[in-house]
């Protein structure tokens, strides 16, 4: 069975067909959404911009000298850049103003990656309000944006589930590879025509009871070009209590504190470090 179901954003049984697709396996293929092939091979070609600047930018916007995680993350073979929300910095790292270079990304590309921000946006609002009754509260729903650059040869990022609500991918790369149930790594099969791939995290496992199962995954490629991907990550509403703590940060009691903690777990994902193994990070907290 495919660890990938394919569902319908446009079709009438589309709440129920997700709902289904979610409690086998934490991976669907979206269609309907409103953005169209051209328009989603124009947002990765536009992301590209972000890693042609010169080193010396991306060290000056490091991800460790802004509290809110924007700017540059830079890895031992692999880069990523990350946006997120604009609205007023409240202090708990979750929001604040985006650190875009100076030159060397046009005005162009950078509107082009800003709709796709909103537009997933649009889309995972709703459906965490269809699928699990948690409506968004803009301006209190957590959004941020990460653009992946991989440097060509051999390169992996361990298996893991993701630790937010939603993520949202465009048409995956060759690389990503998904756990079946059988506890099996298979490549995620190729996306058609304009579809998006979404993925439950750790958060909305958590969230919905235990009804909807985050898949782990991991990236495995071999190429003599980069790779590039894109991954949007959203949670309904910093606000949200989420009852007994999660995982290792026992003092999270809301989404925002728990979003907040994510990103050092995310951080030792990245790096390669110490993270929970792939069994316990699909069920355990």
């Amino acid at each position: 069975m495919s660890t990938v179901v394919e569902v319908d954003v446009s079709s009438p049984s589309f709440v129920a067909d997700l709902d289904r697709a979610w409690q086998t396996s934490g991976f669907v293929s979206l269609r309907g959404h409103g953005l169209d092939d051209a328009e989603g091979r124009s947002i990765i070609e536009a992301t590209k911009q972000l890693f042609a600047v010169p080193h010396t930018t991306k060290r000056r916007l490091d991800v460790a000298r802004d509290r809110n995680h924007r700017g540059y993350e830079l890895l031992d073979g692999r880069q990523a850049f990350e946006i997120g929300r604009t609205k007023p910095d409240d202090g708990r790292g979750l929001c604040g103003p985006n650190r875009w270079p100076d030159s060397g990304v046009t005005p162009e590309a950078r509107r082009l990656i800003d709709d796709y921000f909103d537009h997933c946006r649009v889309v995972c609002s709703q459906i965490s309000e269809a699928l699990v009754g948690v409506p968004s509260a803009p301006p209190n729903d957590v959004a941020h944006l990460r653009a992946w650059c991989y440097q060509p040869g051999a390169i992996e990022l361990p298996p893991h589930a993701d630790h937010g609500f939603l993520t949202l991918l465009p048409a995956p790369t060759a690389g990503l590879e998904i756990r079946d149930g059988s506890g099996r790594f298979e490549p995620a099969p190729p996306a058609s025509g304009s579809a998006l791939l979404m993925n439950v995290g750790r958060l909305l496992h958590h969230v919905s009871n235990g009804r909807y199962q985050p898949t782990v995954h991991r990236v495995r490629s071999s190429s003599a070009v980069a790779r590039h991907s894109l991954a949007f990550f959203y949670a309904p509403n910093d606000d949200l209590r989420i009852g007994p703590p999660l995982g290792a940060n026992r003092d999270s009691s809301t989404v925002g504190e728990y979003i907040a903690w994510g990103y050092s777990w995310q951080g030792a994902v990245n790096a390669g470090g110490d993270v929970p193994s792939a069994s316990d990070d699909a069920v355990d907290y």
